[in-house]
C-alpha cells in the first residue's frame, strides 16, 4: 500500500512540474512579445503572444491567456487598429472575470480598465470611457495601486474636457494633482498641472493659463525626456498668446518649442500665425517643413488645415496652380478623415464589442447582487442565531427563576417545620 501511495505522490509531483514548466514557455513567449513592444516591432510582438496565448489554450493556463490577448490587444493599439485591440482587451477581461479569482492580476485589470477607456475615448464614446475608467479606479483603489489611481482619475477629467464638462474636469485633474504630489509622481503632477492650464485657455482665461503652464514648466527638470515636456508648454504658451492677438510673444514661443523639440503641430500653428500676419512666405515654409518632416502628421481633421494654410498662402501671392494644388489635398484630407471616422463609428457600434461590453457589466452587476445575497444571507442567519439564542436564554432564565422560587417556598415550610417541631418540644 505505502508502494502505490508512493507512485501517486510521484505522478501528480511529475504532473505538477510539467505543468510548471509549460506555464513557464508561456510566460518566455509573453516576455518575447514584450521585448518587440518595447522596439516598437508591433507585428513581432502580436505574433510571439499569438503563440503564447495558443499554447496556454493548450495547458490550461488562463492568466497566460489572458495576459496573450492583453499584449495582442496592446500590438493592435499601437498599429492604430482600435477595433481589433478592443476585441482582445474585451476578450481578455472576459477571461480574468470567468478563469481568475477576482482578487488576482489587480494591476492587470486596472490597466485593461483604463486602455479600454483610452479606446473609446478616441470613438467620442464619452459614457462607455468613463465607465471604465471608473470600475478600473475602484480597483486601483481597493489594491493600493496609487499610479493606477492618478492615471484613471486624470484620464477622467480629460473626458470630462474633450465633452465640454469643465467644472467637472477641474475636479478631476485637482484631484489628480493632489495624488500625483502625495505619491511623489511628477510626471503626472506635470501633466495635471498643464491640463489645468489647458482648461483656463478654454475658458478664455489666458493669465491663469499660463501660471499653471509655468508652474509645469519648473517641473520639467525632473521628467526624462524633458526637452519633449518643454516644448509641449512653450507650444500652450505660444497658444495663448496667439489667442490674445499677441502675435510678437507668440511667434517666439512657437519658435522656442520648435528648438526644444520639433513637433508637427508647432509647425502647424506657427505657419497659421505667419499667414494671419501677411508674411505668406515664412507660412509656406514652415508648413512645407512640417509636411516633409512628418509625413503622417496631417491624419486629423485639425491637422490636416496645414494643406489649406499653405494653399492660401500660395493664392495670396497669385501661385493659383500651387495654390489650388494644396487646396485638393486639404480637400482629399478632409474626405479621407471623414471616412475613417465614419467607418471607425461603425466599428465602435459592432454587434461584437457592443456584446462583450454588456456581457461584462452584466457579469460584474450578477457579481455584485451575489455578494450581496450573501451579505444578507448571513445578516438573516445572524439575527435567526440570536432570536434562538434569545428564546433558550429566555427559557433558561424562567426555569432558574421558577426553581429558585420552588427552593425558597421549600425553605419556608422547613423553617416552618423547624419552628413547629421547636414548639412541640416545649409544650
Amino acid at each position: 500500500m505505502r508502494k502505490l501511495y508512493l507512485l501517486v505522490g510521484i505522478c501528480i509531483m511529475q504532473s505538477s512540474l510539467f505543468a510548471s514548466n509549460q506555464f513557464q514557455v508561456v510566460d518566455d513567449l509573453i516576455s518575447e512579445s514584450h521585448k518587440f513592444l518595447s522596439a516598437k516591432n508591433w507585428d513581432s510582438a502580436y505574433y510571439f503572444a499569438d503563440e503564447s496565448y495558443l499554447e496556454a489554450k493548450i495547458v490550461g493556463y488562463s492568466w497566460g491567456k489572458a495576459n496573450s490577448q492583453y499584449v495582442k490587444g496592446w500590438a493592435m493599439y499601437k498599429k492604430g487598429n482600435l477595433s481589433e485591440a478592443l476585441l482582445l482587451y474585451l476578450e481578455s477581461l472576459r477571461i480574468m472575470q470567468d478563469e481568475l479569482e477576482s482578487s488576482e492580476q489587480p494591476q492587470a485589470r486596472a490597466s485593461l480598465h483604463m486602455n479600454i477607456g483610452q479606446i473609446y475615448k478616441t470613438y467620442s464614446n464619452f459614457e462607455g470611457a468613463l465607465k471604465f475608467y471608473e470600475q478600473g479606479l475602484r480597483i486601483a483603489r481597493n489594491n493600493s495601486l496609487n499610479d493606477s489611481e492618478i492615471k484613471l482619475i486624470y484620464n477622467q477629467g480629460v473626458v470630462h474636457k474633450h465633452s465640454g464638462e469643465l467644472a467637472k474636469a477641474v475636479e478631476k485633474f485637482l484631484a489628480a494633482k493632489l495624488l500625483a504630489l502625495n505619491y511623489e509622481n511628477n510626471l503626472w503632477y506635470f501633466n495635471s498641472i498643464n491640463q489645468l492650464g489647458l482648461v483656463n485657455h478654454e475658458l478664455g482665461r489666458y493669465d491663469s493659463a499660463r501660471y499653471y503652464f509655468d508652474q509645469a514648466f519648473d517641473i520639467t527638470p525632473q521628467l526624462k525626456r524633458k526637452s519633449r515636456y518643454e516644448a509641449m508648454i512653450y507650444h500652450n504658451k505660444a497658444n495663448s498668446y496667439f489667442a490674445e492677438e499677441d502675435y510678437t510673444n507668440a511667434e517666439n514661443y512657437y519658435l522656442l518649442s520648435l528648438q526644444s523639440k520639433p513637433r508637427f503641430i508647432s509647425f502647424k500653428d506657427l505657419s497659421e500665425l505667419y499667414y494671419e500676419i501677411g508674411h505668406y512666405e515664412k507660412a509656406i515654409d514652415l508648413g512645407l517643413k512640417g509636411i516633409e518632416y512628418y509625413p503622417d502628421g496631417a491624419s486629423t481633421a485639425s491637422s490636416s488645415s496645414i494643406f489649406r494654410t499653405v494653399g492660401l498662402a500660395q493664392l495670396k501671392l497669385g501661385r493659383v496652380i500651387d495654390g489650388t494644388d494644396y487646396m485638393n489635398q486639404y480637400s482629399t484630407s478632409i474626405d479621407k478623415y471623414l471616412v475613417t471616422k465614419e467607418s471607425t463609428k461603425k466599428l465602435e457600434d459592432a454587434y461584437q464589442i457592443d456584446l462583450l461590453t454588456k456581457q461584462y457589466f452584466l457579469k460584474l452587476e450578477q457579481q455584485k447582487r451575489q455578494a450581496q445575497i450573501i451579505q444578507l444571507s448571513w445578516f438573516f442567519g445572524i439575527v435567526v442565531f440570536a432570536f434562538i439564542l434569545l428564546f433558550f436564554a429566555q427559557r433558561w432564565y424562567q426555569k432558574r427563576k421558577k426553581a429558585d422560587a420552588t427552593d425558597a417556598i421549600k425553605a419556608i415550610f422547613n423553617q416552618s417545620e423547624i419552628l413547629r417541631g421547636s414548639l412541640d418540644r416545649e409544650l
